[in-house]
C-alpha cells in the first residue's frame, strides 16, 4: 500500500511538515504516517511520547507514529526512500540564509542527494494553514538535460495528483542581443555565457514550448509555460510560485563534494528559504 512518511524529529518545527503530509494525503488517498529515528532503542518511548505532546496543538485525526533506532537518520531515510518505492517522504527544512549555515539541514540534504527520488519538503515560509488541494505543479527549467531529468517524475506526481503543469524558465532581463545570459537553477548562482544569437523571449518561449511539446509525446500531459525575468533566478521563481493558488515547485539540484555534499545549489536553496509552497526536490541519479 503507497503511504505518506513525514519525518520528524521529536520537535514542533518538524511537525511542519505535518501540513504538507496531510495535504498530499488526503489528495491521493493514502495513509499518512509519522516516522522517526532515534539512536536507540532506549530513547524511542521518550521520542514517542514528545511526538505526542507536539501533536496535541494540532486540530484533525492524530496520524500514526512510527519510532525505530538508528545511528545515521538521514542514511536510513535515504535508503528506505531510495528502495522502497510505495513511499513519498515529506520532510521540513530551516533553508538558512547565512553563509555558515547555507545547508538545508543534513539530514534533509543527504536523504534528497542520495535517495535518487522526489522529496517533499516544507521550507520555513510555507503556508501551513492552507489546505486547498495541490492544483498546479511548476517545474524549473533552464535548458540544461540536469534542469530536464525531473520531468519524468513531475509528469507522474500531475497524473497522480491530477494537477496541472507549469514549465518556468528565468532569463536575465537586461540580457544583450548575441550574449544570452540564463541562469541555471542547479548550478550555484552566477550569468553564463549561452550560444550565439537572440536573447529575447522568443528565443527563451521557443525553449519552453519545446519542453512542453517533449512532455506531450512522451507523457500525454499539456504544460503550459511562462519566461520569468530578473537578476535573482531564486527570487524570480518563489515570488512566482508564492502567488499562484495550489502550487507545489518541482526542480532538480546539484551535490558536489565538501561542503556541497550538504549544500543545495545557491538557487534552489533561495527557493527553499523564501517560497511560501512546498517543494518536491529531485537529485538525479547520475549525480548521485
Amino acid at each position: 500500500m503507497q503511504e505518506i512518511l513525514v519525518s520528524v524529529d521529536g520537535s514542533a518545527y518538524s511537525l511542519r511538515g505535518l501540513a504538507l503530509g496531510r495535504k498530499l494525503s488526503q489528495q491521493l488517498g493514502m495513509p499518512l504516517k509519522l516516522y522517526s529515528i532515534v539512536p536507540d532503542t532506549q530513547a524511542m518511548d521518550d521520542r514517542r511520547h514528545a511526538i505526542e505532546r507536539a501533536l496535541e496543538s494540532f486540530k484533525g485525526d492524530k496520524p500514526k507514529i512510527e519510532v525505530v533506532p538508528d545511528t545515521s537518520p538521514a542514511r536510513h531515510l535515504a535508503e528506505m526512500a531510495r528502495n522502497e518505492t510505495d513511499i513519498l517522504l515529506c520532510m521540513t527544512t530551516h533553508g538558512r540564509r547565512p553563509v555558515t549555515e547555507a545547508l538545508l539541514g543534513s539530514v534533509a540534504a543527504q536523504v534528497v542527494r542520495e535517495s535518487g527520488r522526489l522529496v517533499f519538503l516544507a521550507g520555513p515560509r510555507m503556508r501551513d494553514d492552507d489546505d486547498s488541494p495541490i492544483q498546479q505543479l511548476i517545474v524549473c527549467v533552464d535548458g540544461s538535460p540536469l534542469s530536464e531529468d525531473v520531468l519524468p517524475q513531475a509528469a507522474e506526481l500531475a497524473q497522480m495528483l491530477k494537477a496541472r503543469l507549469q514549465l518556468v524558465h528565468v532569463v536575465e532581463p537586461d540580457a544583450m542581443p548575441g550574449q544570452s545570459r540564463r541562469h541555471s537553477i542547479t548550478e550555484s548562482f552566477g550569468p553564463s555565457s549561452g550560444s550565439s544569437g537572440s536573447s529575447s523571449d522568443i528565443m527563451e518561449s521557443n525553449y519552453v514550448q519545446s519542453v512542453a511539446r517533449r512532455l506531450k509525446e512522451k507523457h500525454g500531459l499539456d504544460a503550459d509555460w511562462d519566461v520569468l525575468h530578473g537578476d535573482s533566478p531564486g527570487e524570480a521563481i518563489s515570488s512566482y510560485a508564492s502567488a499562484q493558488p495550489g502550487a507545489m515547485l518541482v526542480m532538480t539540484t546539484h551535490g558536489r563534494g565538501g561542503l556541497a555534499q550538504v549544500a543545495l545549489g545557491s538557487v534552489s536553496h533561495a527557493v527553499l528559504h523564501d517560497v511560501k509552497c512546498p517543494v518536491a526536490l529531485f537529485r538525479p541519479e547520475e549525480q548521485l
